[in-house]
């Protein structure tokens, strides 16, 4: 027997369920940031610093988990030690510690990136960091 349309049962559109984590920006407010990070690409060490510290600020401060807010708290200083230590590390070592280099960026982006709404209206750290011995 040949099964009709009606016979067969409606499938449901697969999505992707609704998470925790939401990021709310348009095209226009990424543009907006982008633009001028893509121009501090072109200013050696220093003007890579602002474009990191940029780009992180606006994706960090644009995420919400579940209904609470981050917020994100690095200062241009900060971003200007993390690279140079980064171009140190790569000439130390002769581009070897690249690797390490993905690690420290991570762990400095996510002990700035904090819930807007902590305890007593101070911020709150969205979770501890820390580098495991065994894995890097």
């Amino acid at each position: 027997m040949i099964a009709t349309p009606a016979d067969v049962e409606p499938k449901l559109a697969v999505s992707a369920p609704p998470g925790p984590l939401r990021f709310q920006a348009t095209a226009w407010e990424y543009v907006a940031v982008a633009v001028p990070a893509f121009l501090l690409l072109f200013v050696p060490i220093f003007g890579w610093a602002g474009n990191w510290l940029l780009i992180n600020r606006f994706i960090i401060n644009h995420l919400s988990i579940g209904d609470r807010q981050l917020t994100y708290t690095m200062r241009y200083g900060f971003a200007l030690k993390v690279i140079l230590r980064h171009l140190l590390l790569l000439v130390l070592t002769l581009g070897l510690g690249t690797f390490w280099l993905h690690v420290r960026e991570i762990t400095a982006v996510y002990a700035h990136a904090q819930f807007a709404d902590g305890p007593e209206g101070g911020r709150q750290p969205v979770a501890p960091v820390q580098v495991d011995a065994a894995h890097g």
